[in-house]
């Protein structure tokens, strides 16, 4: 695995950073796929890279890390935020976007996910080309956090786990560690504390420090704020 850090001097130049590793990590031809990451960190990282006009949208499939057990319109949910940042601007195929359906019971929902990853993949190694991730102040990445079993999850690629306040989806490890290249985006003072931990100490027991690609790379895209302790 290649590990790299990137610290940039403020969000705007993160965004900028985000949209040129997808540009240089999905160029040449072939079908591209690409997991997208929710929260805020995100959302002006899409809104920048809805203005390309250079993508091949038709080529790519996007698909989504994790998603909150709430209506598809909910103001919680990234696929609202997603749509609304993204998918609403941009000529991309309705079937090349990959959607967790939340109309479904939880565990319902992660199996018809799982389904979808499958079939995409047609019985191959789930291998995306890219995967965005953010991390939270307490170490947690997508919807896996300190502690849960879902950490030891090795046979299910989608798992429905229970948090306060509710139900969430999530990709397991195992999927995230297939990757090509995985990008973490993070923002903000309070998550330099965290950030120190999973890169300087080791073995931190953080969900975060358990990302690590077998056959890819990880970069870590942060601000000034959220590398204040490195």
């Amino acid at each position: 695995m290649t590990h790299s850090v990137h610290i940039c001097d403020d969000l705007e130049e993160l965004n900028k950073k985000a949209v040129g590793l997808f540009l240089d990590r999905l160029d040449g031809g072939g079908t591209k796929t690409v997991v997208l990451s929710g929260g805020r960190t995100p959302e002006g990282f899409y809104r920048l890279l809805a203005t390309r006009k250079d993508v091949d949208w038709q080529r790519i499939h996007l698909f989504m890390g994790d998603e909150r057990w709430v209506p598809p319109d909910h103001p919680h949910s990234n696929y609202r935020m997603i749509r609304e940042s993204l998918l609403s601007k941009l000529p991309l195929p309705e079937e090349n976007f990959h959607r967790i359906e939340t109309e479904l019971p939880p565990h319902e929902c992660a199996a018809r996910y799982e389904e979808d990853i499958r079939h995409f993949f047609g019985g191959r190694e789930p291998v995306f080309d890219l995967v965005y991730l953010g991390i939270g102040v307490d170490g947690h990445v997508l919807s896996l956090f300190p502690e849960d079993s879902a950490l030891h999850e090795r046979d299910r690629l989608v798992v429905a786990v229970h948090t306060e306040p509710g139900w969430r989806i999530t990709l397991t490890l195992p999927v995230v560690n297939m990757a090509r290249c995985v990008v973490f985006l993070v923002s903000g003072r309070k998550k330099a504390d965290t950030l120190r931990r999973v890169l300087k100490e080791h073995q931190c027991g953080l969900p975060a420090e358990l990302v690590g690609p077998e056959r890819g790379i990880v970069v870590w895209l942060l601000d000034r704020e959220a590398s204040s302790l490195l």
